[in-house]
């Protein structure tokens, strides 16, 4: 009888809310932009920084601008300033989410990933 190898988890499974990789530079502002689909009419959405997926934790709050495309889409622009991008762990998770019920805190995450921070450097001559 052969066996199949175990594959120790080499081969990780894709996260249903995975909404890819950003990255910022530390000192500059950061921007994103991107669409999501749904029924979010009367939701409350939230961008944050967390210290890892699935965290109570909040590293950082994004400003965020949301438009209702009227069409089931929705325009979700968040950001940072460039204090925002100071002191912050070189990688993060950002998410967005929203809140379902304003009694119940718990927040349903609809996009999130790995949020880098790409440091400055400093050349000593």
């Amino acid at each position: 009888v052969e066996l199949p190898l175990p594959t120790y988890g080499d081969a990780p499974t894709s996260w249903p809310t995975d909404g890819g990789e950003l990255t910022a530079y530390e000192g500059k502002p950061f921007t994103h932009t991107l669409t999501v689909t749904g029924d979010y009419e009367d939701k409350l959405f939230f961008a944050r920084l967390l210290p890892q997926r699935g965290s109570l934790q909040v590293v950082r709050t994004f400003d965020l601008s949301v438009t209702d495309n009227e069409d089931g889409t929705f325009t979700l622009t968040f950001s940072l300033d460039e204090e925002g991008t100071r002191r912050v762990a070189r990688r993060t998770y950002w998410s967005i989410s929203i809140l379902d019920d304003e009694d119940d805190p718990r927040h349903t995450e609809l996009l999130g990933g790995n949020f880098f921070i790409d440091r400055e450097g400093t050349a000593v001559l």
